[in-house]
């Protein structure tokens, strides 16, 4: 395969909306490449993850949701390990997770 690293971009921003309520939002772009051969391109894409947290009187909540638009992606691993259209692996759909942490 050919191990080839992903040119990207990435923002995020997060906000303390009140003492107890924060969020964090981040966008990833992985930009698409082309090299001298035909099939070694690499489709581009955006993902969107969010996180949202809120402190309890005891610990705090957490919900993060990874690929909040549930965009449908080959990874560039996945792209560049073999380029045969039946070996690829398709990214991770929208994933939600919910936490609690307690400090002590």
């Amino acid at each position: 395969g050919l191990n080839v690293a992903p040119n990207r971009v990435i923002a995020s921003w997060s906000a303390q909306w009140t003492p107890k309520f924060s969020s964090f939002v981040q966008a990833q772009h992985a930009f698409s490449q082309s090299f001298d051969e035909a099939d070694k391109r690499f489709s581009g894409y955006t993902l969107v993850d969010a996180t949202f947290n809120y402190a309890l009187p005891r610990g705090a909540v957490r919900m993060g949701v990874s690929n909040l638009f549930d965009k449908q992606y080959i990874t560039y691993y996945s792209q560049s390990a073999l380029v045969e259209p039946l070996r690829y692996f398709a990214g991770r759909g929208r994933t939600i997770t919910l936490g609690y942490s307690l400090d002590f």
